[in-house]
C-alpha cells in the first residue's frame, strides 16, 4: 500500500514540482532537517528566532529557544552557496535576548558552555539527519 504524504511533505513536493528556487519553512517552532532536493535547498523548519520556551505545549528537549537563519548567496539569479547560522534565545535582565551561538558561548561559564555544546550538537545532528562531525561553533554552517 502506498504511504499517504504528511501535509508538510505534500507542500514540499508541490513546491518542488513548481520548480521553486528554495524552500525555507518554519512552523513547528523547532528545528527540523535541512537538505538539498536536487538543486533546491530545503529547510523543513528553521525553529524560532526568539521564543518564550516556558510554554506548557513546548517540548523542552526539542530546543525551542534555538533557531537557524538561512543565508542564500546569489550571483545574479544563480544560487551560489547556502549556509545557515544558529541562534539561541536566553532569559536575561527580565526579557528574552537572542544571540548567535558563537557570541553566546563567549559569555558563558565553563559548565554552561558544555551544556550549549551538547545542545548545538543535538540540533546539528537533526539538521543534517546524521551525526555532525565538524566544528560545533561556527559563524555559518554549510548546507
Amino acid at each position: 500500500m502506498k504511504r499517504k504524504l504528511e501535509f508538510s511533505e505534500l507542500v514540499f513536493k508541490t513546491a518542488l514540482e513548481e520548480e521553486v528556487d528554495a524552500i525555507l519553512a518554519s512552523h513547528s517552532h523547532i528545528i527540523q532537517k535541512a537538505e538539498w532536493s536536487g538543486k533546491v535547498p530545503c529547510a523543513w523548519s528553521m525553529g524560532n528566532y526568539n521564543m518564550d520556551s516556558t510554554s506548557n505545549i513546548v517540548v523542552k528537549t526539542d530546543f525551542p529557544e534555538i533557531g537557524i537563519i538561512m543565508h542564500l548567496y546569489l550571483d545574479g539569479k544563480n544560487l551560489e552557496k547556502v549556509t545557515f547560522s544558529m541562534t539561541k534565545a536566553v532569559w536575561e535582565d527580565g526579557k528574552y535576548r537572542t544571540y548567535p551561538v558563537t557570541d553566546l558561548r563567549e559569555k558563558l561559564e565553563e559548565n554552561e558552555k558544555e551544556v550549549l555544546a551538547a545542545e548545538v550538537q543535538a540540533v546539528l545532528d537533526r539538521i543534517y539527519s546524521k551525526k555532525y562531525e565538524g566544528e560545533l561553533f561556527l559563524e555559518e554552517y554549510t548546507l
